[in-house]
């Protein structure tokens, strides 16, 4: 009899784990930043593989809707825009995301830097990330075309 208690123990155990195991990831907000994260994300983008090559200062304003394109889970999105004129566009996850100019945005997460593509590749952020994202992005651009427009 004893037994069978343990054994009913260890499987609601075991159950309850493994739900709060599968959790899903936080929905996307876009409450400003502290202080402190600014100046941490500041910090690991100066010794970043990304910027490596660059070896730029980080000058993004995380204070600006422009630049800080919300928290996603446990990672930070920032948009990053060049002064090439050209159309570019991101197919990331099928959500297509598109600017005037070349631009990349990046994912911060614990220290480190991705590109949106491969943040969602590793499994730092999900689809509706993304679509929010794109969707803030949106937002911050004086004309973005109808969604029949390549």
């Amino acid at each position: 009899m004893i037994r069978k208690w343990i054994t009913l123990l260890l499987v609601i155990a075991v159950g309850i784990s493994a739900l709060t195991a599968c959790q899903p990831m936080p929905d996307s907000s876009y409450e400003p930043l502290s202080a402190e994260k600014i100046a941490e994300i500041k910090a690991a983008w100066e010794n970043s593989p990304i910027n490596a090559s660059k070896g730029r200062p980080c000058l993004w304003d995380l204070t600006s809707q422009k630049r800080y394109y919300g928290t996603h889970g446990d990672c930070v999105a920032i948009f990053s825009e060049g002064l090439t004129t050209a159309i570019e566009i991101l197919d990331v996850a099928g959500v297509k995301i598109w600017n005037g100019n070349r631009f990349h945005i990046y994912i911060y997460r614990d220290g480190e830097f991705a590109e949106l593509a491969d943040a969602y590749e590793k499994g730092w952020i999900e689809k509706k990330h993304v679509e929010s994202i794109a969707e803030h992005h949106k937002e911050q651009l004086p004309y973005y075309p109808d969604e029949s427009q390549p």
